[in-house]
Formats: structure tokens, C-alpha cells, sequence
């Protein structure tokens, strides 16, 4: 009887075990099933590591993000999928986290299998055991690829608007300094001019004075350059075909890079018609090729290449600051040295240069980029190092009708007949120097040192031409010529400024593209516009 008891107590503790482990293996089954929705339905990849980095879980997020199949994921090598310019860190993190068990938190890139790329967050904490070391690692990683996107762009933004206040900042010095400096440079440039028609072409003084000359010219560069840069210079847009334009220019270019640099003209298009000031082109060219020349140590060689592309949606999409339409495209490559990318970041800042200290002002890329940004075009750089660089200049394309223009006489400055000029200048020093240009001519020459002498001469003389300063005290040169044509309607008018477009814009004069000649100017030049007015 006993027996039986004991072997019933025994049954019932068996069954009562069987059926606590069938509860246990239903609730280890609910908890695993609980689990795997938690870790599969997760918007980040969640992963288990032992304590040697093995993997021992991964969900299908994980294996994901990374592009691996969820049942490979376990045992694939992972480290060739990051990005190599993270692994090494990537993986001292981790081997440092193993050693001292404690967390790991990097944000890091994968390549993903389809090759683009995908910035991560890893995120792991080391489950400790009784000795106080790690057993395994549980982690996340989160795909934050459109955060660091965003980042990436704003940065770009904020680049971009750094580099916005830094060309407004420019601009501002170049306004604020361009009239002073124009007129003074004028006079330097316009007096020994006159000394020079006094002395004898050859001798000592006279060779001095180009020097004199020379150094005040290239001083007038600087300032173009820097209102170039900063898209304040004063335009006189014309239509013009490209290719014979640049073509004229090539002689001139070879004398400055030089004859051991081969110069190669590839034009892809018969007419480029386009409109701008052909000025804007001259800098353009002769500042890409000389920037070109300085990249070459020695023997090199120079392309010029012009044509008319086409750029689509989808071409721009991963192109900067490119946009879609057609375009006008003008592009020098050389085979020199090239540049790493933080210097193609840079080359369009004003006063950048890697040249030596005598070699460049650092203004010459900073003014094509404000000349091209002005006419509403963009530049793409490309560049390797000792491969060589390209620029590519995209211009809107001209879509009305070429004019022929006809040639100029150039004896037009000898037929001066007794017409009357009036020179009005606030400055008696140029005064006196434009006055002395035209000395040699057969004009009858007046001179006022402000509107209100003007307007007092123009009372007793017929005025055929009227040469003004544009910006004076009181009355500006627009309303002065507006008051004198009240009296001789068949007025010529030239204005002659220092100042930047911006400030003439205002007074209305490019508004009307009237006649109109930068300070400083040459003697040649001027006398020649004189000229073709009263032709």
C-alpha cells in the first residue's frame, strides 16, 4: 500500500513538472515570439554581439540598412561594408568596447550593397556578468543618412552665405574706395601719359614713365577685379560671336603662358552667339589661362574649347549650382599639377592663392566667378592631381538676332572740325587732364568745375558735346544733360565715372545704356569715343 502511495506522489510530482515546463516553454515561446515582434517591427536595427563581437542576433532593419539577406546576416564579415575612411575608428571603438566592457556609441557610414551610401548611428551596452565582465553586447543601429543629409546641406548654406557676406563685404570696400582710387589713378595714369608725348620716345625719363604707367595700369586691374568679384563693375553689354572673339584673343594669350606651354584652340560650334560686355570675356580668358600657366611647372599644355550643350533635370540633379536650359559653354584645361578638393573649395574666395607671394593677387578666379555669377551663368571645376584641371564657364545661350557692326574708322579722332565740347568734373585735377587730352584736336574746348558753371556756359554756347562726371555735388551728370538739351536738343552726352555700376545705376544712366567710359581710362581710348560721337 505503501508503495502505491509513494509511486502516486511521485507521478503526480512528474506531471506536475511536466506541466510547469510546458508552461514555461509556452511562456519562453510567447516571450521569444513577444521579442522577435518588438526587434522586427523596430524602425531601427536592433542586433545581440557576444563578448568575442560574434553576432547572435540580428533583425531584419539591421541586415537592411547595410543591404546583407537577414539569413546571412549572422555569420557575414561586416567590416569591408564600412566606409573606408571609417573602418579603422569604427573598429578601435569597437575592439576598445570588448576590452573594458563598456558602451559603444559612433555614427559611421556603410556601404551599402547597392553602393550608395548610408550614414548609421551604432548604439550597443555591454550585459555584464557576475565577474563583471561583458557576456554579450545588445545594440542598435539607426539609419540617419536624411539627418546627416540635412546637416550636410545646411552647412553647404551656411558656406554658402559665409561666402555671400564675404563678397558683400568686398563689395563694400571696393565701392567704398573704387571713385577715390579711379580718379586718382586717373590722373596718374592720364599726366604721364602727357609727359610722355613731351619726351623722347627711348630715352631714360621716357622709360620711366611706362614704368610709372605700367604700375598704375596693373593697379586699375586690381580694383576691376575686385568690383568684378563683387558684380559691381559697369557693364556695357553687347552681342557678339563668341569663337571669333576668343579668337582674336589668342595671340595675346600665348604671349602670357608662354612658349613652352602649347596652346590648343577647339572650337565645337561654328556661331556662338552671345551677349555680355566683351570686356567680361577678355578677363575671363586671359585669367583662366593664366591661372592654367601657373598650375604647369614646365613643358604643359593649354585647351581652349567652346560649343553649346544642353543640361537636362536629371544631368543637374547631382551637379552644383548648375541649373537646366542651354547653355553657352566655355572651358580651359591644362595637365598641371591639379588641386585636392579642399583647394577646389576655395579657389573662387577673393585674396585665395596658392601662388608664390609675387605670382598673384588671389583676385583673378574670385573676378571670373563674379563676372560669370553676373551674367547668370555658373563654373564647374575639375580637377586631379598631376592630372591637370578644367573650368568650365556655362553662359546663357543669346537667342535673338546678331547685328552686324560696322567696322570703326580709325582716323575718326582727325576729323575734329571746331565742334564745342564742355568737360564738367568736380575734380579740377582731371579736369585739367581730360581738358588736355583732346588739346591736340581742332575742338573748341570749355571747362566747368561744377553743374551750375555748366549750365551758365551752356547759356552762351552751342554745346555739341557734353563730357560729365557722373556723381557731383548737387546735380548729377543725367539731370545736368537733361537741362542743357532744354537749350541745344541735339546734345551728345559721354559720362566718365569712378564710381561702381550700383551707385551709377542709380542715377540712371545704365539704365538707359547711354554713352559711357570707365575711370581710369587711356588717352587713345578716349579721344577715339570722342571721335566716333562726333562723327
Amino acid at each position: 500500500m505503501s508503495n502505491r502511495n509513494n509511486k502516486s506522489d511521485l507521478q503526480q510530482k512528474v506531471e506536475s513538472l511536466q506541466q510547469r515546463v510546458t508552461h514555461l516553454e509556452t511562456a519562453l515561446l510567447e516571450s521569444e515570439r513577444r521579442f522577435r515582434i518588438l526587434t522586427e517591427s523596430a524602425p531601427v536595427g536592433i542586433y545581440l554581439n557576444d563578448a568575442q563581437g560574434k553576432a547572435i542576433y540580428i533583425n531584419d532593419k539591421c541586415a537592411e540598412i547595410v543591404g546583407v539577406p537577414a539569413e546571412k546576416a549572422l555569420n557575414f564579415n561586416w567590416i569591408p561594408f564600412l566606409h573606408p575612411d571609417d573602418r579603422e575608428e569604427v573598429v578601435t571603438r569597437w575592439q576598445k568596447a570588448f576590452t573594458n566592457s563598456e558602451p559603444f556609441h559612433f555614427e559611421y557610414r556603410y556601404v551599402h550593397a547597392d553602393g550608395k551610401i548610408v550614414w548609421t548611428l551604432g548604439e550597443a551596452v555591454p550585459v555584464l556578468g557576475d565577474d563583471g565582465k561583458a557576456t554579450m553586447f545588445v545594440g542598435t543601429l539607426t539609419d540617419i543618412t536624411a539627418r546627416k543629409e540635412a546637416e550636410l546641406k545646411k552647412e553647404e548654406l551656411e558656406a554658402q552665405l559665409m561666402q555671400a557676406q564675404k563678397m558683400e563685404s568686398i563689395g563694400r570696400l571696393a565701392g567704398g574706395v573704387a571713385h577715390d582710387y579711379n580718379n586718382m589713378l586717373g590722373v596718374i595714369i592720364s599726366y604721364t601719359e602727357l609727359a610722355m608725348m613731351e619726351v623722347e620716345a627711348g630715352s631714360s625719363v621716357y622709360k620711366r614713365l611706362e614704368k610709372i604707367l605700367d604700375a598704375a595700369e596693373r593697379s586699375a586691374e586690381i580694383t576691376r577685379q575686385l568690383l568684378g568679384f563683387a558684380r559691381k563693375q559697369v557693364l556695357l553689354p553687347k552681342v557678339f560671336e563668341l569663337n571669333g572673339a576668343v579668337k582674336e584673343l589668342l595671340n595675346m594669350v600665348k604671349r602670357l603662358i608662354g612658349e613652352d606651354i602649347e596652346l590648343v584652340w577647339s572650337p565645337q560650334a561654328e556661331q556662338i552667339p552671345i551677349r555680355m560686355d566683351p570686356s567680361q570675356l577678355d578677363q575671363i580668358v586671359f585669367n583662366l589661362c593664366i591661372n592654367a600657366r601657373d598650375a604647369i611647372d614646365d613643358v604643359g599644355r593649354i585647351v581652349i574649347e567652346t560649343g553649346v550643350v544642353v543640361l537636362e533635370e536629371a544631368e543637374v540633379a547631382e551637379r552644383r549650382r548648375a541649373v537646366p536650359g542651354e547653355f553657352v559653354l566655355l572651358s580651359v584645361s591644362d595637365n598641371g599639377r591639379g588641386m585636392d578638393q579642399a583647394t577646389r573649395e576655395r579657389i573662387f574666395e577673393p585674396f585665395f592663392t596658392t601662388k608664390k607671394q609675387d605670382k598673384g593677387t588671389g583676385l583673378g578666379l574670385a573676378s571670373v566667378y563674379g563676372i560669370v555669377k553676373q551674367n547668370k551663368g555658373f563654373i564647374e571645376v575639375v580637377s586631379e592631381i598631376n592630372v591637370g584641371s578644367t573650368l568650365r564657364i556655362y553662359l546663357p545661350v543669346y537667342s535673338g538676332k546678331v547685328v552686324e557692326e560696322e567696322a570703326a574708322d580709325s582716323d575718326i579722332v582727325y576729323q575734329s572740325v571746331g565742334q564745342t565740347i564742355l568737360i564738367v568734373e568736380d575734380e579740377v585735377v582731371v579736369l585739367e587732364a581730360v581738358k588736355q587730352f583732346l588739346s591736340d584736336f581742332a575742338y573748341n574746348i570749355l571747362t566747368a568745375n561744377t553743374p551750375a558753371e555748366a549750365l551758365r556756359l551752356a547759356r552762351y554756347y552751342e554745346i555739341d558735346l557734353l563730357i560729365t562726371d557722373v556723381i557731383m555735388p548737387k546735380m548729377n551728370g543725367r539731370d545736368l544733360a537733361e537741362k542743357i538739351r532744354l537749350s541745344w536738343p541735339n546734345l551728345q552726352c559721354l559720362y566718365m565715372s569712378g564710381y561702381t555700376a550700383d551707385m551709377i545705376a542709380d542715377k540712371g544712366v545704365l539704365e538707359e545704356q547711354l554713352n559711357f567710359i570707365q575711370k581710369p581710362f587711356r588717352r587713345k581710348a578716349f579721344v577715339e569715343k570722342v571721335g566716333e560721337m562726333l562723327k
